[in-house]
């Protein structure tokens, strides 16, 4: 078995649980209480930082196609997640807020402690 195999398999398996997150997100009216918003855009500024390297010394047209399956993904569910947000009345700099990891006011008004 061939390591373009093994990567193609892990790298699918991984963007299957994409999927379920981005449902949850589209269904949810909680205010993604359980969501990182600070965790799920880091993780996509790596991921983006890291194409450039993949495009330029890594000669697999496998290895491109599951980074860039992996950086559509994760794009997917981030912009999701904030227009879960915004749907639910968030206003940007909310969202902005919640997105580095300081304290962000719920549209109801409760205060709610993000980034932990």
């Amino acid at each position: 078995m061939g390591w373009d195999v093994i990567y193609t398999s892990a790298g699918l398996v991984l963007s299957a649980f994409y999927a379920p997150q981005i449902v949850a997100c589209l269904r949810d009216d909680h205010g993604l209480s359980a969501y990182s918003l600070q965790k799920a855009l880091v993780q996509l500024v790596c991921r983006a930082a890291m194409m450039p390297f993949v495009w330029i010394t890594v000669d697999s047209v496998v290895m491109l196609s599951i980074q860039g399956l992996d950086l559509g993904l994760r794009a997917a569910e981030l912009a999701v997640a904030v227009w879960s947000l915004k749907r639910q009345g968030w206003t940007w700099p909310q969202i902005a807020r919640r997105s580095v990891g300081r304290s962000a006011v719920q549209p109801t008004g409760a205060l709610r402690a993000e980034g932990v």
